[in-house]
């Protein structure tokens, strides 16, 4: 069997749609979302990243096209502050044009059981092989359907022996209502759902401290 723990780089809101980045300064953060005065200015090394603020446990990136928000740590409470965020900046600017919104979890699997495995065993891999190809890494993506919500769900294994699993729980949203809407409906209830998948496709028990994270 396998054990799942969290991927917190994985973890996070998204909103697609049609942002300025200029509006989200330090002080409006502050005044208009409620984050704390102790905000961290977070600078990418990759000069081609957005700028991030830290605060309250979250990381909050704002481009043209997407308000990003992140977690420090695999917590519910961390997750929630990250739903708040969003819906305050939602509230705040409900004029903005938006596309989509995700709420992502992520888990790795080290080391991976051979029910996960299975998975990768897909038909051409030795033709590959026989080639003289060597497959580095493998991600399979299957869009489900879980009752009338949109997982996205991908399943990626490399050669370091780990096996990602990436949720993404995912509604298309014409305007910034309907994100609202989405989000104040939809607590942390989507980590829960998405270790209840894990555990009856994968077998692994609901018990298992590396799903009750």
């Amino acid at each position: 069997m396998s054990t799942f723990e969290p991927s917190i780089s994985g973890w996070s809101v998204v909103v697609a749609g049609y942002w300025n980045p200029r509006i989200f300064s330090a002080l409006w953060v502050t005044t208009r979302l409620g984050a704390s005065n102790q905000i961290a200015f977070e600078v990418p090394m990759d000069p081609g990243l957005p700028l991030r603020l830290a605060f309250d446990g979250v990381h909050l990136a704002i481009t043209s096209d997407q308000m990003i928000l992140t977690v420090d740590r695999a917590e519910d409470a961390l997750v929630e502050r990250c739903l708040q965020l969003a819906m305050r900046a939602l509230q705040e600017l409900p004029n903005t044009p938006t596309k989509a919104v995700g709420v992502n979890f992520a888990f790795v699997a080290t080391p991976p059981g051979r029910d996960l495995l299975s998975a990768f065993d897909i038909k051409d891999n030795n033709a590959i092989s026989d080639a003289g190809i060597r497959i580095q890494s493998t991600t399979i993506q299957r869009t489900l359907l879980d009752g009338d919500q949109v997982v996205n769900f991908s399943l990626s294994n490399s050669d370091d022996g780990k096996v990602l699993l990436g949720f993404n729980f995912h509604k298309d949203t014409p305007t910034a209502q309907a994100a609202l809407a989405f989000l104040e409906a939809q607590p942390t209830g989507f980590k829960q759902r998405a270790t209840e998948i894990i555990g009856k496709i994968y077998g692994a028990a609901a018990e298992d401290p590396g799903l009750n994270v």
